[in-house]
């Protein structure tokens, strides 16, 4: 769900009660959150089970987002891998042709599409309330 905060969207663990806005997203996965989905893609997400790149950890998933861009980025400038300073860049672009067709399927797997939902939240001392417009989505 990192993939949604922006300067409007802030993402909160209701476990811990922290709060997690742009900068939260940056230190936690080295990333903005916009390329969050491009990082799950490229290291793998066991809790999604969405295998990921082989060879591809969290430091060279950061170092390619970082250095280079998202997935269509990285794709369209395979050569540039190479100059990026992390363990194993040299083979990298190989791997990453290797395994685009995965890639990219794990960049759809997980999307999360706009489908018309509306969500409204009110929060106060005595009351939380979550609602969703139901019919709203299911005629989309």
């Amino acid at each position: 769900m990192a993939q949604l905060v922006n300067e409007h969207v802030t993402l909160i663990n209701t476990m811990t009660n922290q709060a997690m806005d742009i900068e939260g997203v940056k230190t936690k996965f080295g990333i903005p959150p916009e390329l969050v989905i491009d990082f799950l893609a490229l290291k793998g997400d066991k809790v999604d089970n969405i295998p990921g790149v082989p060879g591809v950890g969290d430091k060279s998933a950061q170092a390619l987002l970082n250095g280079i861009g998202g997935i269509d980025d990285i794709y369209n400038n395979l050569d540039k891998i190479a100059g990026l300073s992390f363990r194993g860049s040299k083979t990298m672009a190989a791997k990453m042709q290797e395994y685009e067709e995965q890639a990219r399927l794990n960049i759809w797997m997980r999307f999360i599409e706009d489908h018309g939902v509306r969500i409204s939240c009110t929060h106060g001392a005595e009351q939380s309330a979550v609602g969703v417009d139901i019919a709203r989505a299911q005629s989309n």
